[in-house]
Formats: C-alpha cells, sequence, structure tokens
C-alpha cells in the first residue's frame, strides 16, 4: 500500500470512528465540502497563496514554497475521492499545478 492509499485510509477510517451510522459520515463529508468551498471563496483565484490556517476568523496564507501550501491540493484531491464530484478533481488539479513547479532553488 503506497503512503497516498495509506493517508486515504486513515482520513476515512478516523471519519467512521466519528460517526456511528452512514447518514453522519455524508453529513460530515457535506461539512467538508461547505467549509472547502467557503475558502476557495476567501482565496479567490489560484493566485500562489494557499490556505494556511485562520487567525481572529481570517484566513492566513502561504505561498507555494510554505511547508503547508500542499495540504490544501491534499484536501481537494480528498474531497474527489470521497465523492467522485469533478468539481473537486479540477479543483486538486488547479492548485496542484503551481505547487509542483516548485524548484530546489525558491
Amino acid at each position: 500500500m503506497n503512503k497516498i492509499n495509506l493517508v486515504i485510509l486513515l482520513f476515512i477510517s478516523t471519519l467512521f470512528s466519528a460517526c456511528e451510522n452512514k447518514k453522519d459520515f455524508n453529513g460530515i463529508v457535506d461539512f467538508a465540502e461547505k467549509q472547502t468551498k467557503f475558502m476557495l471563496n476567501e482565496i479567490g483565484n489560484c493566485n500562489g497563496q494557499y490556505p494556511r490556517s485562520t487567525k481572529d476568523s481570517r484566513l492566513v496564507t502561504t505561498d507555494i514554497y510554505g511547508w503547508t501550501s500542499g495540504f490544501f491540493p491534499g484536501e481537494l484531491w480528498l474531497l474527489y475521492e470521497l465523492t467522485g464530484k469533478e468539481y473537486w478533481k479540477n479543483e486538486a488539479e488547479k492548485w496542484l499545478e503551481l505547487v509542483t513547479t516548485i524548484t530546489a532553488d525558491p
């Protein structure tokens, strides 16, 4: 099992352990989708800034060289895996493209 599949499995098993049935799980996924869409609206187009955290209810971003820059595209891929919705795949590809251009010398 490769690392990506292991991370997805751990993520899904954590979600399942937090909910009693499929309805709860679907509710959690729906909530994750709503929160991620909100974040996409807040940050706007993929302009080299990636969500990092929040502070005082405001989104804090990082550039592609920040160590958390790959987390957001990863979250988008997980939503695609969980929902099968092309919307999440398209967003993941768009947000991953800039991160993959990172060179050894920024």
